[in-house]
């Protein structure tokens, strides 16, 4: 049988072999790991054993749920799931390659189901796949700072490192990570990943990008992510860097290069009482924009803002439709431009103080 003519012909072996294999992806059984309850406690612990084995045995395209319950991964670092030889991006305690493979809370409710680890100083998961996912989880303690992961650029993505741009992060809750860029959620040198509906805060001494570095951010809530660098000197702290930002808040951050975006595109973005500070006021540096640095900015609001000098709001970039108001500079006899300094392009814009 042959399905088609001349150059174009199909056998019809080859389309029921391709179906076949369409289906056994699509029909890949669902994997629920379990958990048990302490009554004594009050408290539910997931099988870490078990999701191990669910990882080492995966399929392309399967989906792994994760009963409620706290998933520690501290004690288990030589278990079949991680890889921690510090020789690359995968380096973390949950690696996973398989394609199209989903890490799904099972309540649907981030509060639910949490993944920590203590002193591990590696990241917590690397989706190392085309189409892979994580839904509805709290991550928390993953660390891609140390020296345990060898190169300075591996070092990125505390909780979660996305390596395909097919792969999607949503309903997640991210507290408590860091790494040297990407405190919670990073990607590789380029733009990968999409991360929706999600909440990042409390992520600390990461260099660049507390929160976020090299991924799209939709709809998300990014709060309270505080640093400042110990270096008098050093400006390197943002709490979104390189990213695509979209209808997403900034709200109460602080780091030493500035208080929300450094080197970003954001769009219908809301920014409230972020603060660009450095250790030492007296040394007043280069950086600034307590919302925004050397970004491109539209439809966005900024107000409450402030930067130690250069742009209580936003320093360079381009702004576009924003409105900017109630920003300030606080350095007394040096200070420029409490709402936008220096930008390479302004448009349609309210500035107000």
């Amino acid at each position: 049988m042959a399905i088609g003519s001349g150059r174009n012909r199909i056998s019809g072996v080859a389309v029921l072999g391709f179906a076949a294999l369409l289906c056994a992806a699509a029909n890949a059984a669902d994997i629920t790991i379990p958990s048990t309850y302490d009554e004594e406690t009050g408290t539910w612990t997931g099988d870490v054993t078990a999701l191990a084995n669910a990882i080492r045995n995966a399929a392309n395209y399967q989906k792994i749920y994760l009963s409620k319950g706290v998933y520690d991964l501290t004690p288990l670092t030589n278990a079949p799931m991680y890889q921690a030889d510090g020789k690359g991006y995968g380096s973390a305690l949950i690696y996973a390659n398989k394609t199209g493979v989903k890490f799904i809370g099972a309540t649907g409710d981030p509060a639910d189901v949490l993944i920590k680890a203590t002193d591990s100083r590696y990241r917590l998961l690397c989706l190392n796949s085309s189409n892979s996912g994580l839904y509805n989880v709290t991550m928390t303690g993953g660390d891609a700072c140390s020296d345990h992961i060898e190169t300075y650029n591996y070092r990125r993505g505390g909780a979660v490192m996305l390596i395909e741009s097919s792969s999607v992060v949503s309903n997640c809750v991210f507290y408590g990570n860091r790494a040297t860029s990407g405190g919670a959620v990073g990607g590789p040198n380029s733009l990968k990943g999409t991360v929706y509906d999600s909440v990042f805060y409390g992520n600390n001494e990461s260099q660049f990008g507390l929160a976020a570095s090299y991924v799209t951010l939709r709809n998300c809530i990014v709060t309270n992510n505080v640093t400042v660098s110990p270096e008098a000197k050093s400006y390197t702290g943002s709490i979104a860097e390189k990213c695509h930002v979209y209808d997403s808040c900034f709200a109460h951050n602080m780091a030493s290069r500035t208080g929300g975006l450094s080197e970003c595109l954001a769009v219908n973005c809301t920014f409230l009482f972020n603060t660009q500070r450095n250790p030492v006021e007296e040394n007043h540096g280069n950086p600034g924009g307590g919302g925004a640095y050397n970004s491109v900015v539209s439809n966005c609001t900024f107000y409450g803002n402030s930067a130690h000098r250069l742009g209580g709001a936003i320093r360079g970039g381009t702004v576009v439709n924003c409105t900017v108001v109630s920003n300030t500079t606080r350095h007394a006899s040096d200070a420029f431009g409490g709402g936008i300094y220096n930008a390479s392009y302004v448009e349609g814009c309210n500035v107000s103080s």
